[in-house]
């Protein structure tokens, strides 16, 4: 159904579209709908307890006055004057009613209705006269149709099978409505009461009056019974159609208590889960209530105490009456702050943390307290001060924590008090720069404070806080499309950020940031703003995409696009924040037991009626048995708990249903690959299935690599279209599979896995030759130096690094990765030298293989080989140990990447003090002097080989 009011007030006054300044709004006018100009209204005899006036909302408006006037021979007088925070109201007064007259000298009133913005007031609207006419118990003639009528309208709703409480029609209000006939000037209306609770006819009439659009409104109805409503159209000149059209509701006592389900599909029946309703609403207004029709007796606006009884009366099936209704007082709106420092467009510079700005307005009358309202507009953060004082002082380190830095900022007071509407103030800029870094704290060197300047060498450090000057352009941000808020993402590989493209723009800037410190997305580097510059390569599929790659686990991962027109931008769109974790969690649950796509007191109340049942039970629910260990066919206490936690943060969960499984097309199930596997570029394929994408969003892929582990752990992809390629140097068993993300996140179902090997019993990259030490050589010199031929590229493997293994005796084996040096690519042969000391014995053994490497292009996957392991070649080491120059340090190289610096550091921070006996955390190449743990003495070597020329560089 949809309403008159609103389409006047979009059509007659285009202002009203959106939210106007308070100059707009004191130029609005509101537009009369009920009763019309020169409208003759036929009500019940006197005296006339309530009476209905609707207008055209009004944008902006937080609440309005009527005055209505009564015009007698010797000029107007003032009847009352009512105000609500909606747009009608039901007038209704013992002292000052309205009286009506005869249809030969009726009563002749008039009404102005005023809106307000606070203390604003916008223009008075028109005055409407209007006549009001008194009933009797027949229905009286009504004027005859003229010449040329115009045929009367049609499709009425509501219709005689819907029922209405009194509770119901006077807080919501019923609407009539039809549908519109061409050149119709205005509708006569005309409803009766033809039979009361018992089933008596009647012949009472409610009220007749003229209305401008093809809809009535109704609150003034307490007597049930079955009515009637007629409407004839009316032309310009008067004239009205020879037939009217006819609809019907009924007004209902015994479904005054009948509150779940809630109107219009109630069960009939007054039951505990009734009652359950009116709990879960308990102390509420109505307008704040989950369901307003809990408020039973005589919509009083609040759900108290008599409504409880009403329903206990009903409950017993007694008789029912209701109290007289208390007076629902309109709040009025508390005066608007005035703003005193700091003044409009100020500019601060904090050069220290505890440095301030202080922020000062002037008392507002009746106020308890106020918000002082802060938002940086250069990050879109933005922060709540809640204070008893006209002042309030912000410090450097709170806009670095609650306000994510300095930029372009606005400030806004409002005043609160209960029993008022809030009023807000004007809203002022200013800018602030903080000349101090994170904590106060300077960049420190790295033998201070390495693990810092760690972060800042791979992360970046936070921007300065200094406003850039650029020209904003009128344009729709980006809608952020992937990931969805708060989705936990657990991959090793890049994943896209998604947005839908902005009409015209070709280039958007992107800010990632973690915890306040800007990234790069994959494969881009940052302007001197911290953005990411990507370019639309593909204009007009609707998306962008930009990959994005990072390990570091959090929770505070954030990013934000602003789409660019040449030189000009785009306001940015609203921040998107995202985890990574080691697993996904938020999968889809239904608890939409009422089949509305929504999750609301009425799925409460249906799984309580699926309580203590079983699947024996008819009225079991299988999805309703969410036991956390595992469904056990009955629904109990521990169902509950879970169905109360997922309940209670329904507005967080998935909403659409997981979509239908995709069929995996190559490489097809059960394919069998050899020797010219390697390299190769695989395809995979994928069709998305039968039905259900409408809000598809992205496909995420999970890869079953070789493993020696039992329970392998798969990587991780995901891709926007459905394909992925990749490179596989490994032989063994893959099995993959692929599943579709809703826009809201919902993870579809999984696909079938799919298998294929890779046999390479006939494929085996060039082993290199040893050199020297020959085998059984003896050596009196602790500097060992080691030598072998030199692999170079094969077929499309690239080799990149020789693993030179040393055991001494029955020792642990070491392992030193000599990395590939363009300069040295054409020399013969490899040499490596090693301090050994025969602390162990003189009895040593050594071996030495080529690594080769893939870079995938798409996935970013490095596989390595060979697949066989070369045999060990004897040396020993004899002579005096003290006269030896070996020392019992091993590669600093931690993390094998050719560079000795601070991320080895950091692989040496996460090996702290962990045993091999009793952490998987033990790494064995932190473990420089063999002792088979990470202690502090043990260290000390590779402080010492962290240096240039030591170990094999």
């Amino acid at each position: 159904m949809w309403r008159m009011k609103t389409l006047l007030s979009v059509s007659v006054c285009l202002a009203m579209l959106s939210s106007p300044s308070l100059a707009q709004f004191q130029n609005l006018k509101p537009i009369p709908l009920q009763p019309r100009q020169g409208s003759p209204v036929v009500v019940p005899a006197a005296p006339v307890s309530g009476f209905d006036f609707d207008w055209a909302d009004v944008s902006g408006a937080t609440s309005y006055k009527v005055e209505i006037t009564r015009h007698l021979q010797g000029g107007g007088v003032l009847v009352d004057s009512v105000t609500s925070t909606i747009s009608r109201v039901l007038y209704s007064s013992d002292s000052n009613p309205l009286v009506p007259g005869t249809s030969v000298v009726p009563e002749n009133y008039s009404w102005v209705v005023t809106a307000y913005q606070g203390l604003t007031a916008s223009q008075p609207s028109d005055s409407n006269n209007f006549s009001l006419i008194g009933g009797t118990t027949t229905v009286p003639p009504k004027p005859g149709p003229g010449a040329n009528p115009l045929a009367p309208p049609g499709n009425l709703s509501p219709t005689v099978d819907i029922q209405y409480t009194p509770s119901r029609i006077n807080h919501e209000g019923l609407y009539m409505q039809w549908d519109p006939v061409p050149f119709a000037a205005g509708y006569e209306v005309q409803v009766q009461r033809i039979k009361d609770q018992f089933g008596n006819n009647l012949q009472n009439l409610h009220y007749r009056l003229d209305v401008g659009g093809p809809q009535a409104l109704i609150t003034n109805l307490t007597l049930f019974g079955e009515y009637r409503f007629e409407v004839r159209t009316i032309t310009s000149g008067g004239v009205r159609s020879n037939g009217e059209a006819v609809a019907g509701f009924r007004v209902v006592n015994y479904q005054a208590a009948d509150i779940w389900p809630p109107p219009p599909d109630p069960d009939g029946r007054i039951d505990e889960f009734d009652l359950f309703t009116l709990a879960l609403n308990w102390h509420r207004k109505a307008s704040e209530a989950v369901e307003p029709q809990a408020d039973i007796v005589s919509s009083d606006g609040f759900i108290e105490q008599a409504d409880l009884l009403a329903l206990i009366i009903q409950f017993h099936g007694a008789a029912m009456s209701f109290p007289p209704a208390r007076p629902s007082p309109t709040p009025a709106p508390l005066p608007t702050p005035e703003l005193n420092k700091p003044d409009d467009a100020a500019t601060f510079v904090l050069n220290q943390p505890g440095d301030s700005i202080n922020f000062s307005w002037s008392p507002v009358p009746l106020a308890e307290r106020y918000e002082l309202f802060v938002r940086n507009e250069t990050t879109s953060q933005e922060f709540t001060y809640s204070t008893t004082l006209t002042e309030f002082p912000i410090t450097g380190s709170q806009f670095e924590q609650d306000l994510a830095g300095g930029g372009n900022l606005t400030w806004e007071v409002i005043a609160k008090a209960d029993g008022f509407i809030d009023s807000n103030s004007v809203r002022r800029s200013f800018s602030v720069t903080l000349a101090f870094m994170k904590s106060g704290k300077g960049i420190q060197g790295p033998g201070v404070d390495w693990l810092h300047s760690l972060g800042g060498f791979f992360l970046g450090y936070s921007a300065e806080a200094e406003a850039v000057s650029k020209d904003v352009v009128t344009a729709t941000p980006p809608v952020l499309l992937f990931p969805y808020e708060g989705q936990t993402i657990s991959t090793t590989s890049p994943f896209p950020l998604m947005w839908e493209e902005v009409p015209g723009a070709t280039t958007y800037a992107v800010e990632i940031t973690l915890s306040g410190i800007y990234l790069n997305a994959d494969g881009y580097v940052r302007d001197a703003e911290n953005l990411n510059i990507v370019t639309d390569t593909q204009v007009g599929d609707g998306i962008v995409t930009v990959p994005f790659f990072f390990t570091f686990r959090s929770k505070d991962y954030r990013f934000r696009v602003q789409a660019r027109f040449g030189v000009d931008r785009a306001e940015f769109s609203p921040p998107r924040k995202f985890e990574i974790a080691a697993t996904s969690d938020r999968p889809y649950t239904n608890i939409d037991y009422s089949g509305d796509s929504d999750y609301g007191s009425e799925d409460f109340f249906a799984f309580a009626s699926y309580w203590f049942t079983g699947q024996a039970n008819s009225t079991f629910n299988p999805e309703a048995d969410l036991a956390p260990a595992k469904l056990d066919g009955k629904i109990n206490s521990k169902d509950l708990l879970s169905f109360l936690g997922l309940f209670s943060i329904r507005d967080q969960l998935p909403r659409y249903h997981p979509l239908p499984s995709p069929e995996l097309l190559t490489p097809a199930d059960g394919s069998m690959y050899g020797q010219e596997a390697i390299g190769k570029q695989f395809v995979f394929t994928w069709s998305p299935g039968q039905g259900g994408l409408e809000n598809f969003l992205v496909w995420e892929i999970q890869m079953y690599l070789p493993s020696v582990s039992a329970t392998p752990v798969p990587k991780q992809y995901f891709s926007a279209l459905p394909q992925i390629t990749s490179h596989f140097t490994s032989e063994g068993s893959y099995a993959w599979r692929v599943r579709g993300l809703s826009r809201d996140g919902t993870r579809g179902n999984w696909s079938e896995p799919s298998l294929f090997t890779i046999t390479l019993d006939d494929y085996q990259p060039e082993l290199p030759a040893v050199l020297s030490p020959a085998d059984d050589q003896v050596l009196s010199d602790g500097k060992v130096e080691f030598e072998w031929t030199r692999i170079s590229r094969k077929n499309n493997l690239y080799a990149i690094f020789d693993r030179l293994e040393v055991q001494n005796g029955s020792g642990p084996v070491y392992a030193v990765d000599i990395y590939r040096r363009k300069s040295e690519e054409g020399t013969p042969a490899v040499h490596a030298t090693l301090p050994l000391a025969p602390s162990f014995g003189n009895s040593f053994r050594w071996r030495v293989r080529t690594f080769f490497v893939i870079q995938d292009t798409f996935l970013r996957l490095y596989l390595y080989g060979p697949v066989e392991t070369p045999a060990w070649h004897n040396f020993s080491l004899e002579g005096d140990k003290k006269a030896l120059n070996g020392i019992p340090a091993w590669n600093a190289d931690l993390n094998a990447d050719g560079h000795i610096n601070l991320a080895d550091g950091a692989q040496l921070a996460a090996a702290w003090q962990y045993k091999r006996s009793d952490s998987r955390f033990y790494d064995l190449a932190a473990d420089f002097d063999m002792k088979l743990d990470i202690r502090p003495e043990g260290c000390h070597p590779f402080f010492r080989g962290n240096a240039p020329g030591i170990g094999a560089w």
